[in-house]
């Protein structure tokens, strides 16, 4: 019997939907989180020291020796360094503006004139809606930070213990994920993503984790912030 095809009342028809306008990304980076107050209050317990497995006596075990090809050319520690101290460059930048809150807002419609030269040109390629809320991200991260420790003068590593043990660098693929808490304290601990880029050989920000963080942050926000907000109770009757 030939297999027939039939209209079902059950199925429902999906039809292709055009992605979010960046500019409600860039609404919920605005409403939500990566200003001065989301990054003020921050406790950073401090860098964990290295483990330390030489305890000084002799041992007859054989070790083998990995050697693992960097994609930078680099050992892990200097990946760290470099990439941090990159972004430490970035955050200076913008904290350094008079207003890095509304450069963040015209940045959210599209409009780059007031960006830092040093941010246009340290974000990986890719599409214009992440670049675009990458960049706001950012900036809207550099004013906190810059607001916590006091100026833009001020934003640095609080050590290199705090750059080598809190930093994670994948030297295989020239990758180093930074907590902001290497810069100051805060709420909601944000990761920035530099990736080595081997034909400018500089490192930029690969902003699709940092964008997908902020969005889970602003609906754990909103949920909180919905859950915390009163039920009006009815008058009672005169």
């Amino acid at each position: 019997m030939a297999n027939k095809t039939e209209d079902s009342p059950y199925v429902t028809p999906v039809t292709a939907a055009k992605p979010p306008l960046i500019r409600t990304i860039g609404f919920l980076l605005l409403a939500f989180i990566l200003g001065a107050s989301a990054l003020a209050g921050l406790v950073y317990g401090g860098a964990l020291p290295a483990p330390n497995s030489n305890n000084g006596a002799p041992t007859s075990q054989a070790t083998l020796q990995k050697v693992t090809r960097t994609f930078t050319g680099n050992d892990a520690d200097t990946d760290k360094r470099e990439a941090v101290a990159k972004l430490t460059e970035i955050h200076k930048a913008i904290a350094q503006t008079a207003d890095p809150n509304s450069i963040a807002a015209e940045v959210a419609e599209g409009n780059y004139d007031r960006v830092p030269e040093i941010l246009k040109n340290s974000v990986v390629s890719g599409s214009e809606e992440t670049r675009r809320a990458t960049m706001v991200a950012i900036i809207y991260l550099s004013a906190g930070i810059g607001n916590s420790v006091g100026g833009a003068d001020n934003i640095k590593p609080i050590s290199d213990q705090a750059v080598i043990n809190s930093t994670e660098a994948v030297t295989e693929r020239g990758i180093v994920h930074i907590p902001q808490s290497i810069y100051t304290k805060t709420n909601h601990d944000v990761t920035v993503t530099m990736a080595y880029d081997d034909e400018a050989k500089t490192w930029k920000i690969d902003g699709y984790p940092l964008v997908t963080q902020v969005l889970m942050l602003a609906q754990i926000n909103q949920a909180l912030n919905a859950t915390a907000t009163p039920t009006a109770s009815a008058s009672p009757a005169q």
